[in-house]
């Protein structure tokens, strides 16, 4: 339980942060945009509510789990920077609006789950440029 710490943010060298499953609550600290080595975040299976724009600083960054907490509001526009994603988990959240066309510019990606959310309005047409093996849209409110 408890929160992840802004003080994360002075682990500059830092390739990889798991810490799925630990029950942890409240917004993921913006200093998380300073790990700018980062290749892989697993915070999945928490209590998270908000994801900070700095998350789009992470451009080295392959593989974003983020499925299974409490985040609301819009996906960030901010994702669109992180040009090495090849695996982009935000399901199981409560993420609402559209699905930002910002994700079509991440032309490695290999994964995309946004299933079971209350997103709306319709898939970006730009989405066809992108060479996805699984798309996961299920359980939404997508036109």
């Amino acid at each position: 339980t408890g929160s992840l710490p802004s003080e994360i943010g002075s682990l500059t060298k830092l390739k990889n942060l798991g810490a799925a499953g630990n029950n942890l609550s409240g917004e993921i600290p913006t200093e998380i945009g300073n790990l700018t080595l980062l290749e892989g975040i697993n915070i999945s299976a928490n209590e998270f509510t908000k994801i900070p724009t700095s998350i789009g600083n992470l451009v080295n960054l392959s593989s974003l789990y983020l499925n299974n907490n409490k985040i609301t509001g819009a996906i960030p526009v901010e994702l669109g920077n992180l040009i090495n994603l090849t695996s982009l988990y935000l399901s199981a959240n409560q993420f609402s609006g559209a699905i930002p066309d910002t994700l079509s510019k991440l032309i490695k990606l290999q994964v995309v789950g946004l299933h079971d959310n209350q997103l709306t309005g319709a898939v970006p047409n730009s989405f066809t440029n992108l060479r996805v093996r699984y798309l996961l849209l299920q359980n939404n409110k997508l036109d």
